[in-house]
């Protein structure tokens, strides 16, 4: 009996070793996730900002193309109307008579 109660001491210590072991290893796996996620939390981050911007800048490009493609449109619309308008003066004057 003596024996059997000794050796139920010796394997409830043991079984708290191993399970202060196995919380301390938890532990770390808990701590290297949270580096981990804190890590690529910052570099999305950083990614989405310089993505943001990328995306700004395509489209203030885009913008200025739009615009000066509406301004060349509106120069190319003026000479066409203008050239138009001394068309139709011109057609005025001329008559064809059939005798």
């Amino acid at each position: 009996m003596q024996v059997l109660v000794q050796k139920v001491g010796d394997v409830a210590r043991i079984q708290h070793t191993q399970q202060i072991d196995h919380d301390k290893r938890q532990q770390e796996f808990v701590q290297a996730i949270a580096q981990e996620t804190q890590h690529n939390t910052k570099e999305v981050n950083q990614m989405l900002k310089s993505e943001h911007a990328e995306i700004h800048q395509r489209q203030e490009k885009q913008k200025k193309e739009k615009n000066s493609q509406e301004k060349k449109g509106k120069h190319e619309n003026e000479a066409n109307n203008d050239s138009k308008s001394l068309n139709n003066h011109d057609s005025g004057h001329l008559l064809d008579i059939t005798i």
